[in-house]
C-alpha cells in the first residue's frame, strides 16, 4: 500500500489538460501504423490505442476533454512535424 500511496502523491491533479499520455502514444501508433505494411500491425496498434484511451478514463487518470484535446494535439504534430 505505500508505493501506492507514492504514486498517488506524484500524480498531481493539475496534470490532466491535456493528456501527456495520449499525445505521446497516439503519435507512436500513428507513427508504426504508417510504417508497416502489415494489417495485423495496423489492427493492433490501433486496438491498443482505443483501449489505452479508455483504461485513462475508467481508472480516473483522466477526462474525456484531456484525451479529446491530447488527440487533436497529437494529429496536429503528426501533420505539422514530418
Amino acid at each position: 500500500a505505500k508505493i501506492f500511496n507514492q504514486m498517488c502523491a506524484l500524480d498531481l491533479p493539475n496534470d490532466t489538460l491535456p493528456s501527456l499520455h495520449i499525445i505521446f502514444s497516439t503519435i507512436v501508433a500513428v507513427q508504426i501504423t504508417k510504417a508497416s505494411k502489415r494489417m495485423a500491425l495496423k489492427l493492433f496498434m490501433m486496438s491498443w490505442l482505443i483501449l489505452l484511451y479508455i483504461s485513462t478514463i475508467l481508472v480516473h487518470q483522466h477526462h474525456l476533454l484531456d484525451i479529446v484535446t491530447g488527440f487533436l494535439i497529437a494529429f496536429v504534430l503528426i501533420r505539422w512535424i514530418p
